[in-house]
């Protein structure tokens, strides 16, 4: 089975998302093995300048990756993908036989995506910009979606 981790900056404080991470979780669970680890940002963290919080982040982040997975940053400067494309990424995972997918979400003020390996790739939920927080079930639901498209499920309408 598949084995897909979502690795991001900080606890979520909304109640609101924290039950819809929940719910989308539980529903993941049918499709692949679901992971989800939260990074506790330092104290000092919040009282430094955006950049040096962003390498902190980044290095935190690059610390956790482990050989052999595929990486997918989230990035406003990213891919954009439609749901069905989506699908199409996690598909060929899977034919690739990538034996984890890890989709990393950094913290407010984003990370260093230079920093990363050039084989990560990164996505763009949306032109738009969303809360740390909010992209984490943004995230999480459109994997959903992406699982029901691949097994013909009637979840996505198009």
């Amino acid at each position: 089975m598949l084995r897909i981790r979502f690795l991001w900056i900080g606890r979520t404080q909304e109640a609101y998302l924290r039950e819809g991470l929940k719910i989308y979780q539980q529903r993941l669970q049918h499709y692949a093995h679901i992971v989800t680890e939260e990074i506790k940002p330092q104290r000092r963290w919040q009282s430094l300048p955006e950049i040096t919080r962003k390498q902190a982040e980044t290095k935190a982040l690059q610390e956790r990756l482990l050989p052999g997975e595929q990486c997918i940053l989230l990035d406003e400067q990213g891919q954009q993908l439609d749901s069905i494309g989506l699908s199409h990424w996690l598909e060929n995972f899977h034919l690739q036989s990538v034996p984890q997918i890890t989709f990393m979400v950094g913290g407010p003020y984003g990370v260093e995506r230079e920093a990363f390996p050039q084989q990560t790739k990164q996505l763009s939920l949306s032109p738009m910009t969303f809360s740390h927080q909010m992209v984490r079930l943004i995230l999480l639901e459109q994997v959903y979606r992406a699982f029901t498209i691949l097994n013909g499920e009637p979840y996505h309408h198009r």
